[in-house]
């Protein structure tokens, strides 16, 4: 059996401000170092894309598009927009996600 686990973080709160230097480190089954996130000078921080935009992006606003409008920056035509409430750029978009390598475990007969 394969598993394919994403890890999405928005944001922590309410950090104790008696925490000296707060980092968030994620580590498990996958080989190599862990991933850190630096969380300092915030009691509520949250967690922002930085960077290009997301591979998924394209199928994510394909997806969305009932709902609301995902555009990647003020310039973009708002073209098939439900209403002008609804349309989010990129930018605002919180959160990241972490994904792990696919972890594969042997099928138990036994079990089946």
């Amino acid at each position: 059996a394969c598993y394919q686990i994403d890890i999405n973080l928005l944001g922590l709160r309410s950090l104790s401000p008696q925490i000296l230097n707060p980092r968030l480190l994620l580590s498990s089954f996958w080989p190599g170092k862990s991933v850190e996130f630096d969380v300092t000078g915030n009691r509520d921080h949250t967690f922002m894309h930085e960077g290009a935009q997301p591979k998924d992006f394209p199928a994510f606003a394909a997806k969305m598009k009932p709902l609301l409008m995902l555009r990647s920056s003020d310039s973009d035509e708002t073209v098939g927009a439900p209403h002008a409430n609804n349309v989010v750029l990129l930018s605002e978009l919180c959160g990241v996600r972490v994904r792990a390598p696919v972890y594969r475990v042997p099928v138990v007969p036994y079990l089946q």
